[in-house]
Order: structure tokens, then C-alpha cells, then sequence
């Protein structure tokens, strides 16, 4: 299934350090293909809203 939009509410809040860095390297997957997609003239394939206190 494919998804359109990612939603994640404080997505990082209560993780132990092996799933955050696992989620957080998803994530900059996410983005990497967001900006091949970008620099090749494609659409971005992904959506994704965080919504967090802590930018970090």
C-alpha cells in the first residue's frame, strides 16, 4: 500500500535510542528520495508532517 501523506505527533517522544535512530534513518531516506525525485524534475513522492516541541 501506498501511502500519500505521513502523519507523525511527537513521533520520537517515547523511543528508545535503537528505534529513534532506526526511524530517524527512514526518515532521511524519505527525504533523500524527495530531493533525487526534485532535482530530476519528478514530483516528490512523499509527504511528511511532523509535528513536535522538540527540533532537535
Amino acid at each position: 500500500m501506498k501511502l500519500s501523506v505521513l502523519l507523525l505527533d511527537e513521533p520520537f517522544g517515547a523511543l528508545d535510542e535503537a528505534t529513534r535512530e532506526e526511524l530517524q534513518c527512514i526518515l532521511l531516506t524519505l527525504y533523500a528520495e524527495n530531493t533525487a525525485a526534485v532535482k530530476n524534475g519528478q514530483e516528490a513522492p512523499h509527504t511528511v508532517v511532523i509535528v513536535t516541541h522538540g527540533i532537535n
